[in-house]
């Protein structure tokens, strides 16, 4: 068998669960139906001798005309219709009551005449209640039911993988192009017309159609159309075993021969199927109504752009090479001509529609920073710095992350590519990138820093800035996979770099903000509590009560009265603590941090909460007691915002919260404000 192999443009990027689906029932159906005698076990002249002696005890039933010529071998011409009357009577009088066992009894006549083998002018050897001609496609008798579930029936194995394997491959390359929706809509269709071409073509015939020849040659069509520019590879299943197993030889052949190789398996079929009397004279018809089908498919699909011929990889690289040009130059020529808006509209379009091109991607940059718009570019230029990353092109990476940073430092990128451009950084002495790029390694959130990355990390910058060397060395510490020995090195770094040992206070566990308050002095880990160290001179709270809570914005009232709202991604990080000297009683203290991920010296802005001055229960739905109410607002907060928990995700959703006595402690350990 020939089969032809996957196409290099064919990445599998979908499932084709439908394809597979279609396969899985027509591999239900073959060993759900009754199989068909083989011609190796059909002996014609004692399969109807088998199924005279089964009608003279049940002569209620009705044989065929082969049955009855068998007769003429037991009786003389004189005495031939008075025995098969007197058959008929006698059956008769045992007939069973039971229309059931009727029918079984029927079928067992109609098998037995059915072994000697097919007889064209005696009509369908199938049993009228056999499935091939219950669920097949009959032009005698049409029905909407066989049209449709004819596809799927198999008169045996042989059948099976002459063309539902063909049918897989070929539905799942389409499949991958249209999705399932434009698979199952064009199957349909070429199930349904190559029905319609089979009764127009032989609308009196009494045989049975089955398998899936049409569909699968419209899907054949519209594969040759798509690819008669090149060889097709194919791999052809060989019947001789070497070491056990089958072999697989791969060659190619052009795109046209594939139907006309296939279409001569199928004219073989017909011979066999004829053998076990389950097809048409003319199902040829229906291969017929397939390609023409299929041909008329694919040229309209074509015409209307959802289809195009493969081209194959170096040709498509030249048409989308020569496709790039006219956008570059008519972004340029805008340019020129002081219309820097349309020049940007542009390029934003082609970088769309063409993510990998460096140059596009550099030019808009450069537009975007001319028109103000670096925010709405920043995720363009931050694809295209992780692409050269990753396809180790560090040098163009590094230039463009630099300027990425310039306008704005605080577009992150994962801390797995920060580290590795760190020390190309340091070779072009950009210390000061180098620095900005370890201090957003330090910030990232817990899930994406891993052990290697927090070591790489320390390691470069313990020599360059005390600083981030401590951050990182906490951030190594916090790690439960870290070994002893570089626990117990890292202990001694930090205790040369930072000789005050400060202490951090322990998470408590209480079931309401009342008992959330208690006071201790048990560090988290052992050594310093690095996150004390002063980041920013002061810090500059605007106080606030939320009124509203939406998908994109959280909306909240000033002291003076005023209005107003700030966007989820504008809070960088959230820092959620209980007070107890803000009031008589404690206060869970709520801080939407600005500029947290900011490098240089300046005070930390922030829109500041009380628990004691809003009712959680008029911006979420009521969970029960007001702490708890508490606990599903901020878990909104966290989760929509998507900014970093402060100091850890369990205290941020009040599970527990993390107290202190005094609001300055607060701020220094956990904000890293210089109070």
């Amino acid at each position: 068998m020939v089969f032809p192999s996957t196409q290099v443009e064919f990445k599998a990027e979908r499932l084709p669960w439908l394809s597979a689906g279609l396969v899985v029932v027509s591999l239900w159906v073959l060993l759900a139906i009754p199989s068909l005698p083989s011609s190796s076990e059909r002996d014609p002249k004692t399969a109807l001798e088998a199924a005279f002696g089964y009608w003279q005890t049940h002569g209620y039933l009705n044989p065929d005309d082969r049955t009855l010529d068998a007769a003429r071998s037991h009786f003389d011409g004189a005495t031939h219709g008075l025995a098969l009357a007197v058959i008929r009577e006698l059956g008769r009088r045992g007939m069973p009551e039971a229309t059931s066992q009727q029918r079984a009894e029927q079928e067992m006549l109609d098998g037995l005449a059915l072994a000697a083998g097919p007889e064209r002018r005696s009509g369908n050897p199938l049993s009228p209640a056999h499935a091939l001609r219950v669920y097949g496609f009959t032009p005698a008798s049409p029905s909407f039911l066989g049209a449709g579930t004819y596809p799927f029936l198999y008169a045996g194995w042989i059948h099976f993988f002459a063309i539902v394997p063909l049918w897989f491959f070929l539905g799942a390359s389409a499949e991958e192009r249209w999705g399932w929706r434009g698979i199952a809509l064009f199957t349909l269709l070429a199930t349904l017309v190559s029905a319609a071409t089979h009764l127009l073509l032989e609308p009196n015939s009494p045989m049975s159609l089955i398998g899936a020849a049409g569909p699968t040659a419209a899907l054949l069509a519209v594969f040759c159309l798509r690819y008669r520019r090149e060889p097709v590879r194919v791999v052809a299943v060989s019947p001789w075993k070497s070491n056990g197993a089958l072999q697989l030889v791969p060659f190619a052949l052009p795109a046209l021969a594939i139907p006309v190789c296939w279409i001569v398996v199928n004219l073989s079929l017909i011979f066999w199927l004829d053998t076990v009397g389950a097809r048409n004279d003319l199902s040829i018809s229906a291969l017929i109504g397939g390609l023409g089908f299929g041909l008329l498919a694919g040229v309209a699909l074509q015409r209307l752009g959802i289809e195009t011929p493969y081209l194959g990889p170096e040709l498509e690289d030249k048409i989308r090479s020569s496709a790039e040009a006219p956008a570059m130059d008519e972004a340029r020529v805008a340019r020129d001509m002081g219309d820097v808006d349309r020049a940007y509209e542009v390029l934003r379009s082609e970088a769309e529609r063409n993510p990998d091109n460096q140059e596009v991607t550099r030019l808009l940059w450069e537009l975007a920073i001319a028109t103000g718009q670096t925010s709405e570019s920043a995720s363009t230029l931050a694809l295209q710095i992780r692409r050269l990353i990753r396809q180790s092109e560090l040098a163009d990476a590094v230039d463009l992350w630099c300027e990425l940073v310039e306008e704005l430092p605080n577009h992150r990128l994962p801390p797995d590519d920060l580290v590795r451009i760190v020390p190309l950084l340091l070779s072009s002495e950009r210390g000061e990138f180098a620095v900005a790029a370890l201090r957003q390694c330090a910030d990232a959130p817990p899930g994406e820093l891993s052990l290697g990355t927090a070591l790489q990390l320390f390691d470069f910058a313990e020599g360059l800035d005390p600083f981030t060397a401590l951050l990182a060395a906490r951030r190594v510490l916090e790690l439960p996979e870290l070994h002893e020995s570089k626990r117990t090195r890292i202990l001694a770094l930090i205790r040369e770099l930072d000789p005050h040992n400060a202490t951090y206070s322990e998470p408590v566990a209480p079931d309401e903000i009342e008992q959330a308050t208690a006071d201790t002095e048990k560090p988290l880990v052992p050594g310093p509590d690095l996150s004390s160290l002063p980041r920013f001179e002061g810090i500059q709270p605007v106080a606030a009560v939320p009124t509203r809570l939406t998908d994109e914005v959280l909306y909240f009232q000033l002291e003076d009265g005023r209005k107003a709202r700030v966007a989820y991604t504008q809070i960088q990080a959230l820092a959620v603590a209980a007070l107890r000297d803000v009031s008589h009683r404690p206060v869970v203290v709520i801080d939407l941090l600005l500029n947290w991920t900011e490098m240089s010296s300046t005070p930390l802005r922030s829109i500041r909460l009380r628990s004691d001055q809003f009712d959680p229960a008029n911006l979420v739905s009521p969970s029960g007691s007001p702490t708890e109410n508490l606990r599903v607002f901020l878990a909104e907060l966290q989760d929509r915002s998507r900014a970093l928990p402060l100091p850890d995700a369990d205290a941020v959703r009040g599970r527990p919260f993390r107290a202190f006595k005094f609001l300055r402690t607060y701020q220094r350990k956990v904000l890293k404000v210089d109070c």
